[in-house]
């Protein structure tokens, strides 16, 4: 991550950690959708952190994760009012029906606790071009004009990037299940960075690029990312859901 996404993500993390001040006596069950090997939001006081991704080596890699557990954001269940905190980086755009497991992830917070997302915005020239190419270009432009290594940095999972995760239905969306927006800021991503450097899109170039982007599309080219924090509210509703994070069977990672 460079530093000024960074700055942004240390950012959300001030913001959560200080929204969860009244319920970190306790210490706090942290569950990471979409986790990966390196975790990107780290909840201050985190006694329990429950990670879940479909790729195994990669929650075995994690070592801030204790709990992993092998599943899709889609099959992931969660107990109403059952953890404190809840971050998905990148990963809604790669699910079907995001605003369900956006449901989902809302009801399982108790209250005070909080919902960290990241997520494409879905109207940039960045995710559109994503959203109409060929996964096998995914993987070409990983690997050629990004230089990341497969055995390393693994393949770009397919991407549905619904228009669900629009931050103005994300936020109308956390309203009615009793969330309140506590921080956002919108970015550019280190991939769109990289690009840019490397075929001189700086200056008056991409000022125009920017100029044509909002003309056309009527969004910056250069907010291609979003991220929030929420705070459930007393006022959210709960419904039935398979208690994933009670059960005690053991979870087998490898």
């Amino acid at each position: 991550m460079n530093p000024v996404s960074r700055a942004i993500f240390d950012r959300m993390e001030a913001a959560a950690d200080e929204a969860l001040t009244p319920l970190r006596r306790n210490g706090l069950t942290v569950v990471e959708v979409g986790c990966g090997q390196q975790t990107n939001v780290v909840f201050e006081g985190a006694t329990r952190v429950i990670g879940v991704d479909v790729d195994q080596p990669a929650l075995v890699a994690n070592t801030t994760v204790t709990d992993p557990v092998i599943l899709s954001a889609n099959e992931l269940e969660l107990a109403p009012e059952s953890v404190d905190a809840i971050s998905s980086i990148f990963t809604l755009e790669h699910v079907e029906e995001p605003d369900v497991v956006f449901g989902m992830l809302a009801r399982a917070l108790r209250p005070g606790g909080v919902l960290v997302i990241a997520v494409p915005q879905v109207r940039s020239p960045k995710a559109i071009i994503t959203k109409f190419t060929p996964q096998s270009f995914h993987e070409w432009f990983y690997r050629r004009a990004l230089g990341r290594d497969p055995g390393a940095h693994g393949t770009p999972f397919d991407t549905v990037l619904d228009p669900a995760i629009a931050p103005e239905r994300l936020r109308r969306l956390a309203t009615a299940l009793g969330l309140d927006v506590i921080a956002e800021e919108s970015f550019e991503d280190n991939k769109q960075r990289q690009v840019r450097t490397k075929v001189h899109l700086n200056g008056r170039a991409w000022a125009a690029t920017r100029a044509i982007s909002r003309a056309l599309l009527r969004h910056d080219a250069a907010d291609t990312d979003y991220i929030a924090v929420y705070r459930r509210s007393d006022r959210a509703p709960s419904g039935p859901v398979v208690d994933l994070l009670q059960s005690t069977d053991p979870v087998d990672a490898g």
